[in-house]
């Protein structure tokens, strides 16, 4: 769906998502994933929300599985950017 919509349209509606869903969206697809990265507003609002989890988890508990895969994708979301 969001594809077949100008990029305008589909940057405008997922402005409207908070972050921990304007992430999900950035894992749906390589064309939501695009989409994501096309703003540096959407990357830094996604860095900010993976940092942010990132360092709520360590708080609460020690590391573990889970910290580890939110830290590589991180990684994952940083190395798409750059492409």
């Amino acid at each position: 769906m969001i594809k077949d919509l100008p990029i305008e349209i589909s940057q405008m509606i997922l402005s409207k998502l908070d972050n921990q869903s304007l992430l999900n969206a950035a894992q749906v697809s390589k064309t939501w994933l695009s989409t994501t990265k096309s703003t540096s507003n959407f990357r830094q609002r996604i860095h900010r929300h993976i940092r942010f989890r990132n360092n709520k988890l360590s708080q609460i508990r020690p590391k573990s599985k889970s910290s580890y895969t939110n830290q590589s994708l991180l990684r994952l979301y940083q190395f798409h950017s750059r492409k």
